[in-house]
């Protein structure tokens, strides 16, 4: 199953099941030693901006469940405009927890990735985000362990 759940048609479906299961914003469950722990869901794959920028719907119904960090994929430059449009939606509904992974030399080079951290930057100094460095994974070696904060 592709991780990428705004790509699914039954997206709504999905979201709301996952409200239904109580992973809702602000709330927690018990762990083993009765402590109140935040529940969370981590969609580990990146979400495509492409999907994202299309419709507001996409970011006010992923802001229903407490969804931490909200993942992006940002692969190339290509999609630099629906990536920016996708962080905007997400700030509008709160999701201010972002991360994201880049795919690195593929199609691109250190210039590409460098530009697409510069914008992640400014994007996320603009909108008062606290700063989640993204992942990076090049197809030449192993992948960087991460986020970094």
């Amino acid at each position: 199953m592709d991780n990428n759940v705004v790509a699914s048609p039954r997206f709504k479906e999905i979201i709301a099941e996952i409200r239904d299961l109580g992973f809702t914003p602000g709330r927690s469950c018990c762990a083993r030693n009765a402590v109140p722990v935040a529940r969370r869901v981590d969609f580990n794959q990146g979400v495509d901006a492409r999907i994202l920028c299309k419709d507001r719907m996409y970011l006010r119904e992923l802001a229903t469940i407490c969804l931490k960090p909200l993942r992006i994929a940002f692969d190339h430059l290509g999609v630099e405009k629906p990536y920016e449009q996708a962080v905007r939606y997400a700030a509008e509904f709160g999701l201010t927890e972002l991360s994201n992974y880049m795919l690195y030399n593929f199609h691109d080079g250190p210039n590409d990735l460098f530009e697409r951290m510069r914008l992640n930057v400014t994007l996320t100094r603009r909108l008062g985000f606290d700063l989640v460095l993204p992942d990076a994974v090049s197809t030449n070696g192993p992948p960087r362990q991460g986020p970094y904060r």
